[in-house]
């Protein structure tokens, strides 16, 4: 099933590590090292129905969050990156929407995948996930900081050229 999410960038790692954890014939469990809570929901996803048969590779979502690929618009017309990210960009009274969304300092600089500090800077997954912007943001009072959610560490899942072979398509 297609899907996408929209305050939920570390879906699309978790969507790449299951496709290479299918493609080694791994269990993602253990490569993963996920937890009870994992296998318990695994189970009840099986009894309903919900778990696909055998191996099913995954399309990881679209990489569209906070100013990438999306754009909120308040009803007094101030331009955030996102509806969950109080950080206004400028205003649609002032300035056309495209161009707050191209050029804006705030835009621009969320887009950059470089600029995220921390865990989520060093991240091999971060063009594709990036973390939350808006709950680091929620966390810290600073967009580039760590997604405070996240419980991925950097370079623990190897695999590295199958990652960048599937993050760049």
């Amino acid at each position: 099933m297609s899907l996408k999410t929209t305050e939920a960038p570390a879906f699309r790692r978790v969507c790449i590590q299951r496709t290479i954890c299918e493609e080694q014939g791994l269990d993602p469990a253990t490569a993963m090292r996920l937890g009870p809570d994992y296998r318990a929901l695994t189970a009840q996803l099986t009894d309903l129905g919900l778990q696909p048969d055998g191996h099913q590779l995954r399309r990881p979502p679209l990489p569209i969050n906070a100013a990438r690929g999306f754009v909120f618009v308040s009803h007094t017309g101030e331009v955030f990156p996102s509806g969950f990210l109080p950080r206004s960009a400028g205003d649609v009274h002032a300035r056309p929407l495209a161009e707050i969304y191209r050029d804006s300092d705030l835009f621009t600089m969320l887009r950059d995948t470089d600029r995220p500090t921390g865990r989520c800077g060093r991240c091999e997954f971060r063009t594709v996930c990036g973390g939350s912007r808006p709950r680091a943001y929620g966390a810290t009072a600073d967009v580039l900081e760590d997604d405070p959610l996240c419980g991925y560490e950097p370079g623990t899942f190897g695999f590295g050229e199958r990652v960048r072979a599937l993050i760049a398509g």
